[in-house]
């Protein structure tokens, strides 16, 4: 059980002036969506959680297979054991230099997940 971060400003959520609480499978959805907008190096505790924006996904002649492979190793790492790919659509925005990924994810419990980036 994971205390609830709002999806549109990953803040903490209150309800009737208690922190809501999140469980499976919203709590992995939650959990793949934290790592995923974590910068490798940024978290002290573990300096190799999260995407590697600086080596690979700001980096401007990073191929978007590598890009992707990249994303997907880390989602697989942040739903766990046993998890595979269901669906992934990455689309780069070039007037506006963003970045957007969309990915189904099946967790080893056979529960399904949407991540979005």
């Amino acid at each position: 059980m994971d205390l609830y971060l709002n999806p549109t400003t990953n803040d903490l959520q209150m309800s009737g002036g208690r922190l809501m609480l999140v469980n499976d499978p919203e709590q992995t959805g939650q959990r793949a969506h934290a790592r995923m907008l974590t910068v490798r190096g940024e978290w002290f505790i573990n300096a190799q959680y999260g995407l590697d924006y600086y080596g690979r996904v700001w980096k401007k002649q990073t191929p978007r297979p590598v890009l992707a492979a990249h994303i997907q190793n880390e989602l697989l790492l942040a739903v766990g054991p046993g998890s595979k790919i269901i669906e992934f659509d990455m689309q780069y925005e070039g007037t506006s230099r963003t970045l957007n990924v969309q990915a189904t994810v099946a967790t080893a419990e056979g529960e399904e997940i949407t991540v979005e980036i």
